[in-house]
């Protein structure tokens, strides 16, 4: 199910290998380890940990909770970066739609005045 969901044909090749091996009643961290461009090292080690311990689902959940702790520090500096030159852009934006106000209105008084 998880192969037809991911639409990233690396991913689903990875997922097919995975199948194919456990068919044959080897490990998952053995056609893990093939394809070091799709996960981090850390992770097929981990599963490895957690085949050989007969922990699997403690070792996938502990990497759920790394990589979510970590992708969460990302967004915070990510945003933290952003905010400010957001807010220099909008205030950008709110001075030139005031210029052009404040132009408009002397202009008309220019003219009303002529």
């Amino acid at each position: 199910m998880l192969r037809d969901i991911l639409g990233i044909p690396l991913y689903q090749e990875m997922i097919e290998q995975v199948l194919i091996g456990l068919k044959k009643g080897e490990n998952m961290y053995e056609y893990l380890k093939a394809f070091p461009e799709l996960l981090p090292p850390d992770v097929p080690a981990m599963i490895k940990v957690g085949e050989k311990t007969a922990r699997l689902e403690d070792s996938l959940q502990n990497i759920l909770v790394m990589y979510d702790t970590e992708l969460r520090a990302v967004i915070a500096r990510v945003s933290k970066i952003i905010e400010p030159i957001m807010l220099v852009f909008i205030g950008g934006i709110v001075v030139v739609i005031a210029l052009a106000v404040f132009g408009l209105i002397l202009t008309i008084m220019d003219g009303a005045g002529a």
